[in-house]
């Protein structure tokens, strides 16, 4: 699929630039170092029978990818899958049974042992599924001998990839990996959007234990606030505005339901100062949660709220895989379709910037009588 990349897929001049020119003059170098690194050629994908996906590895880069494993499992049944993936995300896939082996990304690894690590499981093929910054991933393929390699070729580096996937830009993120699936099975795929996560009883026994400790019984009335990202600053909606929301929430709630409602202000534990400072404004109807909860206990926790007020985060995607109504602000540096809604749980909040407080109030109570049938 070689061609001058177009301008429109990049946010960057300099990354343009970088791409076209790995279509120009570096396509035949390009193509040298694959064939040096790789003995044997490419192979229709039936013929597959161990492959890896290997790309950006943060929770929500995993959780999109998993509404669709499913099918690609089905569709390619003679193939067994393993997952490069960096911890914590590597929680969002214990207990799936799509996934053969985790192939853990250690911190203190350098990138040579990882190769030796991957050459050791003689994949056949890698399937590169970053839309943004995929060549490294290629190459890491191409380091470890990996002779088939799935991927996009829009940002350059058509040399690198033995089966390019076209792509239909902008969508939400979810929608590219579907997308691509179709395109390897050669079958529609027809399942919703929807991350996938698979929760046990013991992560269910830990999140009673969590409640139970924070004294929030069963008929108590709760909901989550994740109010921060690993997203820069200016990627961000204001804290005020989160507190403003979680206010109304509150207020909203209190007075129709007629009992108290508490928030569980969650985060990791590095953020526990910043989460005290939201939890001062709330007093005694304030929980905090910095560290408490694997992945997976968290997302059994969210299963448990009807809410969650959150930045574009991993917690929006967890609350997705569980069926929770999110209230989210999209991420002001990324494409708005890309990191949009993509759920019918999802609400987006940033709409409502500029506007006043008035007209989201009015669907803020409009969406909460829905969710709690009021």
């Amino acid at each position: 699929m070689f061609g001058i990349p177009e301008r429109k897929y990049f946010r960057n001049l300099w990354n343009w630039i970088f791409a076209v020119l790995s279509e120009t003059i570096g396509n035949p170098a390009l193509s040298w170092y694959a064939r040096l690194k790789v003995r044997w050629g490419k192979r229709n994908p039936k013929e597959w029978r161990k492959g890896i996906l290997m790309g950006a590895d943060h929770i929500g880069d995993i959780l999109y990818r998993t509404a669709s494993l499913e099918h690609l499992v089905q569709g390619l049944p003679e193939c067994r899958w393993d997952w490069l993936v960096s911890p914590p995300a590597d929680e969002v896939l214990e207990n799936n049974p799509y996934i053969s082996q985790i192939i853990l990304r250690r911190k203190e690894e350098n990138q040579t042992d990882l190769i030796y690590r991957l050459r050791r499981e003689n994949y056949d093929v890698a399937l590169c599924y970053d839309t943004g910054s995929y060549w490294p991933y290629l190459k890491l393929a191409i380091d470890a001998g990996i002779p088939n390699r799935v991927g996009y070729t829009h940002k350059g580096f058509s040399a690198w990839v033995t089966h390019p996937v076209p792509i239909h830009w902008p969508q939400p993120f979810i929608a590219y990996f579907r997308e691509l699936v179709e395109f390897l099975v050669g079958e529609p795929c027809f399942s919703k959007l929807v991350p996938k996560i698979y929760i046990g009883e013991k992560e269910e026994r830990k999140v009673n234990c969590y409640l139970a400790e924070k004294r929030i019984g069963g008929d108590d009335l709760f909901f989550v606030c994740s109010p921060f990202s690993r997203q820069p600053l200016s990627a961000l909606v204001d804290g005020e505005k989160i507190i403003q929301v979680c206010n109304f929430i509150v207020n909203f709630l209190e007075k129709e339901l007629k009992k108290e409602v508490k928030v569980i202000f969650s985060g990791s534990k590095d953020q526990l100062r910043k989460l005290e400072s939201f939890a001062f404004r709330f007093g005694p109807k304030s929980v905090l949660c910095a560290g408490n909860l694997k992945v997976l206990e968290f997302a059994a926790l969210l299963r448990r709220s009807k809410i969650l007020v959150t930045q574009d985060s991993a917690p929006r995607h967890l609350a997705n895989a569980v069926g929770t109504s999110i209230f989210f602000w999209t991420n002001r540096e990324s494409h708005y379709i890309e990191t949009g809604k993509y759920s019918e749980n999802d609400f987006d909040l940033s709409v409502f910037e500029g506007k006043g407080f008035e007209e989201e109030k009015r669907y803020l109570e409009t969406k909460l009588r829905a969710i709690y049938n009021l």
